[in-house]
């Protein structure tokens, strides 16, 4: 849930007199969210590194930073995704991610997908194809071009998060979520500052709405959000958050029709029930298992 308020912070930021482009609002995001991990760390243990000898600093330092590049580009390309198409619409291909995590989980982790899994895992990506089509644009899209370019970076996006996903999951086997996601937060944003310069985007808002948003990206979707998902990723399989994560479009639709005045359709509506219906699927499977 605090996920899905992501694409509404940033199109707000990006969309009124707040002046912040997208990728400065990514980078403003891992900044806030760095300084709130890092807070957290200190007050749980005093350190910011994990215990261990050179060679586990090493392996630590080298996964922190793949996950930190890795989710600087899944920003990149998702906060630019919304200028060109509407946030249900960009969330619900991002969350591709949802479908390609469980399998590499199978495949490199050895992770069972059991049959509640399994078919509430369906029902959900029925859930969140019916929601797709059933989307309403709420801004206009100049021509279609851009609606395809839009849509193709939300594409992108769901392969920079799988692979996100799949070096936090490696790495917080050894090391506290808190000190992971404090390293690989800050790695993400000296990528995304440096893009930021490259492309001359604006970074500083022009009003205290746009500081009120940025803490809101931070603070909620950032450090809240990331942060219970790597906390989540110690004790549960890959597979099974992943799925569980398909809340998240369901939960931006509702936002983007409370927030933003985008169109909710009856569609919509239905895709947002039955990606809940499959959720609860999996959550019942997890909770038998």
């Amino acid at each position: 849930m605090a996920i899905g308020l992501a694409p509404v912070f940033v199109k707000l930021l990006t969309t009124t007199a707040t002046g912040v482009g997208p990728v400065a609002a990514g980078f403003w995001r891992m900044a806030i969210g760095s300084a709130g991990f890092a807070a957290l760390a200190f007050a749980r243990s005093g350190k910011a590194m994990p215990a261990g000898n050179s060679a586990i600093n090493k392996r630590f330092l080298w996964m922190v930073t793949l996950a930190g590049v890795l989710f600087a580009l899944d920003l990149s390309a998702w906060h630019t995704s919304f200028k060109h198409t509407t946030v249900a619409s960009s969330t619900l291909i991002a969350n591709l991610s949802s479908v390609l995590v469980p399998i590499c989980g199978v495949v490199f982790f050895g992770e069972p997908l059991r049959r509640g899994m399994i078919s509430g895992g369906v029902l959900a990506i029925v859930g969140v194809a019916v929601l797709a089509l059933g989307r309403s644009n709420g801004l206009v899209i100049d021509a279609q071009r851009s609606l395809i370019l839009g849509e193709g970076l939300a594409f992108l996006t769901a392969f920079f998060y799988t692979g996100y996903m799949l070096t936090i999951k490696s790495v917080t086997k050894t090391v506290t979520p808190g000190v992971v996601m404090l390293w690989s937060s800050l790695f993400s944003a000296v990528v995304l500052f440096a893009v930021c310069l490259a492309l001359g985007e604006t970074m500083i808002p022009a009003d205290a709405s746009g500081w009120i948003y940025l803490a809101g990206l931070g603070l909620v979707s950032q450090f809240a959000g990331q942060g219970l998902i790597a906390r989540a990723l110690v004790t549960l399989p890959v597979s099974r958050s992943a799925l569980l994560l398909l809340s998240a479009p369901a939960s931006s639709t509702l936002y983007g029709w409370f927030f933003l005045d985008e169109g909710l359709t009856p569609v919509q509506i239905l895709g947002v029930l039955l990606t809940l219906a499959g959720i609860a699927i999996v959550g019942a499977t997890a909770r038998r298992e």
